[in-house]
Order: C-alpha cells, then sequence, then structure tokens
C-alpha cells in the first residue's frame, strides 16, 4: 500500500538473452520496450498517456527538499536518441539517479516512461526504468521492502514499554497494551481496510521462503507444545526435525546425499483438512506465496520416520532458504557453524 493508499506493484521484469546496453543491438531493445512518447491524438493509447502518464507537480513533488522543483526530476530535457548514462558522471545525478535518458521530444517533457503493451492493458500509472547491473537490481528490492514504519511509531512503543514497566499487572497484560499502543498508532488507510475486512492479501509471492535456524543448538529458539489440557509435553516440529526423520530409501530421491538445504527447498509439511492440532513451529515458515490447501492435497507424499508417520509433501516449486546473517566480528561460532549446518548430510 502506497503511503497507506491505493494497491501498487513492484516488479522485476527482464528479457531473456537481452544484449548489453552498451551495444546498438542493446539501445534498440530498449527503444521498442520503454518510451516516453505522447502518442498522437488519434492512437489508441492518447488518452491512457495523458491521463496517467503525464506528471503534474504537487507538494509531494518537494517534500524531501524545498529548493528543488521536483524529486522526480520533472520537465526532462529533450533528447534526439536514447542513450547510457555513467554512473561516474554529473549527468547521472541530473538524471535522478537513472542510467538511461530516453529519446524525448519537447511535447514529451512531463511524460514517464512506460511501456505500450503493459499500459494498455494496466490502464494506470507505470515507471518503468532499465537497470544496467546486478548492484541496481539489489539496491532498487533492498530499498522497498525494507521500508519501516514511521518514526512516530518507533517513539510510541518505547512510551508504552516504559508506562507497562510501572505496572504490576502480568506479563501478557502488559504484552496487550503494548500491541493496542501499536494498532491505535499505526497509520491505516481506507483501501488497506477493505482489503483486510474482505480477506484479501496485502502481500503476495510466487514462491514461499523457509527460514532455517541456523544457530548453534544451544542457542535455537522453540516453540513449547501443549496437550488438550494445555500442559506443556514438548516441542513443535520445526525443518530440522522433519530433516532428521527423512526416509532413507526412496525411489525418487538421494535422502542419503541430501543435505538440510536442498531438503528445506524441496519439502513442506503436509496436513489434512480435518487435522485442527497442527503442532508446527512457524519460525521456520513463511506463508507469503498461496498455499491453497485443495492443491496440497494432491501432491506427491514421502513418509517421515517419526514414531506418528508424518509425512511431507513435494512442492510444485523450490521454495527460497532463508537464514540468520552472522559476522565474523560479532559473532565468530555462528558465523562457522551455520554453513556446515545447511551443508550437513
Amino acid at each position: 500500500m502506497q503511503n497507506r493508499g491505493s494497491p501498487h506493484i513492484h516488479m522485476l521484469v527482464w528479457i531473456e538473452n537481452h544484449p548489453s546496453f552498451d551495444t546498438l543491438e542493446g539501445i534498440e531493445v530498449l527503444d521498442e520496450v520503454i518510451t516516453c512518447r505522447l502518442p498522437d491524438e488519434n492512437d489508441e493509447l492518447y488518452d491512457l498517456v495523458k491521463n496517467c502518464q503525464k506528471h503534474a507537480h504537487r507538494p509531494t513533488c518537494r517534500k524531501q527538499d524545498r529548493n528543488i522543483l521536483c524529486r522526480f526530476a520533472f520537465p526532462r530535457p529533450p533528447s534526439t536518441e536514447t542513450r547510457i548514462v555513467a554512473q561516474s558522471s554529473a549527468e547521472f545525478l541530473r538524471n535522478n539517479g537513472r542510467i538511461c535518458v530516453l529519446k524525448r521530444r519537447k511535447e514529451d517533457e512531463m511524460i514517464n516512461n512506460y511501456n505500450r503493451t503493459l499500459l494498455k492493458f494496466w490502464g494506470a500509472n507505470m515507471d518503468i526504468q532499465p537497470c544496467g547491473s546486478n548492484d541496481s537490481i539489489a539496491y532498487y528490492v533492498a530499498k522497498y521492502i525494507s521500508k519501516n514504519e514511521p518514526t512516530v511509531l518507533d517513539r510510541s512503543i518505547i512510551e508504552a514499554i516504559q508506562q507497562v514497566r510501572q505496572e504490576e499487572d502480568d506479563i501478557s497484560r502488559r504484552m496487550f497494551k503494548i500491541s493496542m499502543k501499536i494498532l491505535n498508532e499505526r497509520q491505516v488507510s481506507a483501501v488497506e481496510c477493505a482489503f483486510r475486512l474482505c480477506g484479501l492479501r496485502l502481500r503476495e509471492s510466487s514462491r514461499k521462503t523457509q527460514m532455517i535456524n541456523t544457530r548453534l543448538p544451544e542457542q535455537r529458539y522453540r516453540v513449547i507444545r501443549f496437550d488438550n489440557d494445555d500442559n506443556a509435553d514438548g516441542f513443535c516440529n520445526n525443518i530440522i526435525d522433519r530433516y532428521t526423520k527423512r526416509p532413507r530409501s526412496n525411489e525418487e530421491f538421494d535422502f542419503d546425499n541430501m543435505c538440510l538445504l536442498e531438503f528445506a527447498m524441496l519439502f513442506e509439511p503436509y496436513y489434512r483438512k480435518n487435522n485442527t492440532n497442527i503442532n508446527d513451529d512457524d519460525e521456520n515458515v513463511d506463508q507469503d506465496a498461496y498455499g491453497d490447501q485443495e492443491i496440497r492435497t494432491k501432491k506427491r507424499l514421502i513418509t517421515l520416520t517419526d514414531e506418528k508417520g508424518s509425512r511431507m509433501a513435494v512442492r510444485n516449486t523450490p521454495a527460497i532458504a532463508r537464514a540468520p546473517n552472522f559476522t565474523m566480528a560479532k559473532d565468530p561460532n555462528n558465523y562457522f557453524y551455520s554453513p556446515r549446518t545447511v551443508s550437513s548430510i
């Protein structure tokens, strides 16, 4: 949600076997894929480009620096050709960090970059930019996925924690008060409210991610399992537990030579639809991707060697494995132990 407002998408798109941007062929492909041209009035995209892609200055254009007319660098200067800008040049800074200057006429100076086919189907504003290096792609992704809550929320949490420390309530009551403080301070738009009320996902992914706790065994946190009488009777299972109980003989998979990383990427826990007593350690699972239960019941299954004969499903698409990031300076023990954990057999 953009500023708690309209739904939008940040997306990476790539072209197979794209020629280098430093060649004439690469520039020709750029001109085919990206344009900033205002179409002729008889063009079917004229109204879309005029209404969706034409920039108009607003107060947000100057919210970061009052001395700058527009932080989006509009109007953009005309150019007789499409060319790549060196990242070490002054023009790169004037171009607002964009590596490409598109062919642009005087009448196109307020038109944002777009792709004709995508704009026709999308029917809304877009800003499509070429990425010239792996570093720029990594920066783009990290920039948007690491956006945090406003600093006013941080202050509210600190104040709430300081306040509950003075009270004599039990820990659960204190946590409830802090949670309510966060909910009361967090900005929520009408669109986000509608999404939540309708059960629509605020985010989704084409792949699931699997967290692997690669800390030293004595440092791993676990989720306590409770029986029907609410008595603790052990720990919930996690991916490491399941890996140690993997079958040793299988016609399709070589489990004897399969490391923890590969196991976590290929398999996920399988549950029957009517199984409400699920003992699973969710600290190792990230369910961003669609996980429709009806689809999962049709998957190929493997049976683990534990007493309950637990089963796991073969993922249709391998998951992306994640692990804590340790540094040699701050945590040398886990730094050297972590890779050995995921590659162990």
